[in-house]
């Protein structure tokens, strides 16, 4: 019978994401997989994020249309309950600020994936050289008595 291994080791093989849009109280559906309202890219090994930004910038602009939605019930509301009287400066603010609304447009660039990515890069790193560390330090420090290999040198620190 051959010899049983000590170690366990785990490879990062992909960093997959997925979007999607609903409308509000509408159930998720993971196995819908229509393009309009759903979409996966990757950030490892390969940053593959063109259709995610579609679909954060169809979300973004989702946002802006009810936040301009809001904005004018906002003012309707004012004007209503006679809280400006006739006031044409906050008039004028008002038609602003739905104007600014109305202009907004989605980043041409949502998220950046590429920082994205590295961060991501540095934590697996970090967690994988710390755990070979903490194993690395065990393995040294085995007695005799464990029938394991005699330590080889003291552990460096880098």
């Amino acid at each position: 019978m051959g010899k049983m291994p000590d170690n366990l080791w785990n490879i990062l093989h992909l960093i997959g994401l997925r979007k999607g849009l609903t409308k509000v109280g509408e159930k998720i559906d993971l196995h819908d997989h229509d393009t309009t309202i759903y979409t996966a890219g990757s950030l490892h090994p390969e940053i593959d994020t063109g259709a995610l930004d579609g679909i954060l910038k169809k979300a973004f602009g989702i946002l802006r249309d009810r936040m301009v939605v809001a904005v004018d019930a906002v003012i309707e509301d004012e004007h209503r309950g006679g809280d400006i009287n006739g006031d044409d400066e906050v008039v004028d603010g008002h038609s602003q600020r739905l104007r600014d609304a109305l202009a907004w447009s989605p980043p041409s660039e949502p998220l950046l994936w590429l920082v994205l990515s590295k961060v991501i890069g540095v934590g697996v790193w970090k967690t994988t050289f710390k755990r070979y560390r903490k194993y690395h330090k065990e393995l040294l420090e085995r007695r005799p008595a464990d029938n394991g290999p005699p330590p080889a040198k003291k552990l460096r620190r880098s």
